[in-house]
């Protein structure tokens, strides 16, 4: 299937995944949930949440990360070949 892809479209795909993997940045919600469960000394919910944050974010990670390099390897770090790839590039890394 992925062979039979154009550049572009390949490209489109690998950022799809890329904004995808950017669900990393909702740290501080995960942050706050577990500030408030210790505040109310909910140490199971503690224990829950890391554990269930350490194991989706790894799972998650390597996902993304897998299906990025399957249709566009290196991507978002290769050096972009037109405008098209210097902006995709470009607002993966910033966000």
């Amino acid at each position: 299937m992925i062979s039979g892809l154009e550049r572009r479209e390949r490209l489109a795909v690998a950022y799809w995944w890329a904004m995808l993997s950017n669900f990393d940045n909702a740290t501080p919600v995960f942050a706050h949930a577990v500030v408030k469960a210790s505040e109310r000394h909910l140490h199971n919910a503690i224990s829950a949440l890391l554990t269930t944050i350490t194991y989706d974010e790894n799972r998650h990670n390597l996902v993304c990360g897998r299906s990025i390099d399957s249709v566009f390897p290196g991507f978002p770090y290769v050096k972009p070949r037109d405008e098209l790839e210097e902006r995709a590039r470009l607002n993966v890394l910033w966000t």
